[in-house]
């Protein structure tokens, strides 16, 4: 019980941290959690840390190691199969594949995240997925997207994408 609470103050502490833009702080606090999750044994709050450092290790530009982060999170979301923080850190991956220009691998994750979320009837997850897919068209282009779109889906986009 002990350690699963210091875990959990340590990672709170570091998500505050980045949300203050003190990233190196952020990275002590993570680096300290990480440890205690790994000995308890509590799979979904290492995956909820290594989602947050993805986004840490995003902010700071470092776009592959971030990439690397959340699919760590996602592999062990998989193993507990906990289908919502899967989605939902894919979700938060895409402005790093974006980054690196992978733009299909991008595309293929949120597409992901809204079937998901479509199938469990979260709508306000679902919208999320929308706006992500519409921001993922208006930062790459839609000629880019629509490369993207035939690779991964196939056919024609729907109408709310156009």
């Amino acid at each position: 019980g002990a350690r699963l609470g210091l875990a959990n103050v340590l990672k709170a502490l570091g998500d505050l941290s980045v949300r203050q833009d003190e990233l190196s702080e952020a990275r002590a606090f993570y680096e300290q959690a990480r440890p205690l999750y790994e000995t308890i044994g509590d799979r979904l709050g290492l995956a909820n840390l290594l989602c947050s450092l993805g986004d840490l290790r995003h902010q700071e530009g470092a776009f592959a190691e971030a990439v690397q982060a959340y699919q760590e999170s996602i592999a062990l979301a998989e193993v507990i199969s906990d289908n919502f923080t899967k989605a939902r850190t894919q979700i938060y991956m895409k402005p790093s594949l974006v980054a690196l220009g992978q733009y299909e691998d991008a595309l293929q994750a949120v597409v992901d995240a809204h079937i998901f979320f479509s199938k469990i009837e979260l709508q306000s997850a679902v919208q999320v997925a929308v706006n992500t897919l519409r921001s993922l068209k208006a930062e790459i282009g839609a000629e880019a997207f629509e490369v993207a779109w035939q690779a991964v889906v196939g056919g024609a986009q729907p109408d709310w994408l156009l």
